[in-house]
């Protein structure tokens, strides 16, 4: 496996930290953990597309083109003013006596906001 770093064009400084390359002639399926760094990609395979890994549904090929970004900051819960919950000890509380009453979003499964709903479900 290759990884290079290459200099960003001057026009594009503003917008863009890093173009970097990464090549592997023998691509496995051993997982490899990103950290978030928040910072957005654009992926662009030129070769074969890499294999993503998610739980629910197992292995899967990226498209061959991907925007990806990544989240560092606080997440916020939001609900309705409607709801009759001011706190988080009380939205649980009223999760539990109500069931199914609440639904949520999340941008994707395996992200940070899908999982720190699974948490919540569980307390």
């Amino acid at each position: 496996m290759e990884y290079r770093e290459f200099e960003v064009p001057t026009p594009l400084r503003r917008y863009i930290r890093c173009v970097w390359q990464l090549r592997d002639p023998a691509p496995s399926q051993q997982v490899q953990v990103i950290y978030p760094d928040g910072c957005c990609e654009l992926i662009v395979h030129l070769g074969t597309p890499m294999q993503a890994f998610e739980p629910a549904h197992g292995w899967h090929q990226q498209p061959p083109r991907l925007f990806a970004a990544q989240h560092r900051s606080a997440i916020r819960l939001m609900a309705n003013p409607k709801l009759p919950a001011n706190t988080l000890p009380e939205l649980i509380a009223l999760a539990k006596s109500k069931p199914g009453m609440l639904s949520y979003s999340t941008p994707g499964e395996g992200s940070v906001h899908h999982l720190s709903q699974e948490l919540l479900n569980n307390a």
